[in-house]
């Protein structure tokens, strides 16, 4: 059953139209049904859905279950767009092209630094985070020595007809620029285009967007409070623009059926009053605060915690995510959890197990030769662990307990752009408490060594916004 906002974003006239969808306020549900709405007037080969990342695009497909539904991610659109259209690629000299992948792309950069003969201290991935912010217009100003550099990356791409990512993005939208009858294709394709995570589009995407919709209609669910992507080049003006452009009219999705009522009431501690969010679950939840001497004793807090919720049987480890702001902050609680044989998992990194989980002999023999062979190892079958990630790698997710670590400003705030970065990192910890259903824990130190110094830290300042001390 969807609610009177919903219902009356869904059955919204043929107008473009921003829906302002608050954290958990069923925003995937109501552009689901939207499409339904739309699939009544017309094929949904001609509608349209594009969003940010993949694992979105498989949960969305998986929920529309309509196999000729056209969801996709921006850089796949780009992809299609590009793929369709080869014979325009002479534009930028090239007759065909494939996706680079990172080993190609780490190889490249090292052939390059030995060319250009440059000792590097910062690592590879620091400069492919350089040449894309280059390219996605975030970095304007360039050094002419690294503008050097970049040509010769951009150069060797070209001679191996290869692509990165970013030129997907940059390649379609000049591709529709210069031929306007390309665009009008993909408009009459496509005259219904839905528009997931509107707040996190960025420069090229926000322009092809407005090329698209000058024929298709928009309609873009998107939350101005969870823009935290502008190392990304995402920022709300983009968003706004396009409303401003297209004279959008907007519409607000506020009930929320994640969190309990009393985890909305600490997120609405750091929202405008005209945006703040409605609970409507019965469960009343918790919010527990806890300060700590240092983070030996912010890890055995945890630990103690945990154990206990498992002890209980009312939760498993699955149902824990421990979140961070900085990587650095892991490496102690990495090491309390090994020691206290609590399995877990950090993304896009092989899980630790307790060696003292035990698997078949059969199991392990075959783990063994597999490991061998492609490095699989035997942690990476065991399902039951809890999750250690970053509050950006959380965004879209939710989970029955959070426990928010490190709620320091030192911690907290980014250490180049200092205060000035206050509205991103408030929009980081809403996104943060957020994510939590049933019970929020919040932790900070008094000191801690972070980057090979004992620091004396201060509590993050939206902890008294929220009521907390």
């Amino acid at each position: 059953m969807l609610n009177h906002q919903q219902l009356k974003a869904v059955n919204f006239s043929l107008q473009p139209l921003y829906l302002n969808a608050g954290a958990g306020t069923g925003k995937t549900t109501t552009l689901l049904s939207r499409f339904h709405f739309l699939s009544k007037q017309i094929s949904i080969k001609n509608i349209l859905i594009l969003t940010f990342n993949k694992n979105a695009v498989n949960n969305l497909k998986k929920r529309l279950k309509e196999k000729d539904a056209k969801i996709m991610t921006f850089h796949g659109f780009a992809l299609m767009v590009l793929k369709q259209n080869l014979a325009y690629l002479k534009d930028f000299h090239f007759k065909n092209f494939r996706l680079i992948d990172e080993i190609e792309i780490h190889e490249i950069i090292r052939n390059l630094l030995n060319q250009f003969q440059i000792k590097i201290i910062c690592g590879l991935d620091n400069i492919i985070s350089s040449i894309s912010k280059i390219k996605r217009k975030i970095i304007t100003k360039i050094n002419p020595f690294f503008q050097k550099f970049f040509h010769s990356y951009n150069q060797i791409l070209c001679e191996k007809e290869l692509m990165d990512f970013d030129d997907l993005i940059v390649y379609t939208y000049y591709l529709f620029q210069n031929h306007y009858f390309l665009l009008n294709d993909y408009q009459q394709k496509f005259p219904y285009l839905l528009v997931d995570e509107a707040q996190d589009i960025d420069y090229y995407q926000m322009e092809i967007l407005k090329m698209l919709g000058t024929k298709s209609l928009l309609f873009m669910v998107g939350d101005e409070h969870q823009n935290i992507y502008s190392f990304r080049g995402t920022k709300n003006i983009y968003s706004q623009h396009l409303k401003e452009t297209f004279q959008m009219n907007e519409l607000k999705l506020t009930y929320n059926y994640r969190s309990s009522s009393n985890i909305v009431k600490t997120a609405n501690h750091l929202l405008p009053l005209s945006y703040q969010l409605k609970p409507t679950l019965k469960t009343i939840g918790k919010v527990i605060y806890q300060p700590c001497w240092d983070e030996t004793q912010e890890a055995l807090f945890l630990v103690k915690e945990i154990k206990e919720l498992i002890e209980s049987k009312k939760y498993q480890l699955n149902d824990i995510v421990i979140l961070y702001r900085k990587k650095a902050l892991k490496k102690v609680l990495e090491q309390f959890l090994n020691k206290n044989n609590i399995p877990f998992k950090v993304p896009k990194k092989i899980v630790y197990v307790p060696t003292n989980i035990k698997l078949s002999k059969e199991i392990e023999k075959k783990l063994k030769i597999l490991n061998k062979k492609f490095n699989i190892k035997r942690e990476t079958i065991i399902k039951n662990h809890l999750t250690l990630t970053s509050i950006h790698q959380m965004k879209g997710l939710e989970s029955k307990i959070v426990f928010l670590i490190g709620c320091e400003q030192e911690t907290f705030f980014d250490t180049f752009l200092g205060y000035s970065s206050l509205e991103e990192e408030k929009r980081l910890m809403y996104v943060a408490i957020t994510r939590a259903r049933e019970l929020l824990y919040i932790t900070h130190t008094l000191y801690r060594n972070l980057y090979a110094y004992h620091q004396k830290m201060n509590p993050l300042c939206f902890l008294k916004e929220m009521n907390l001390i």
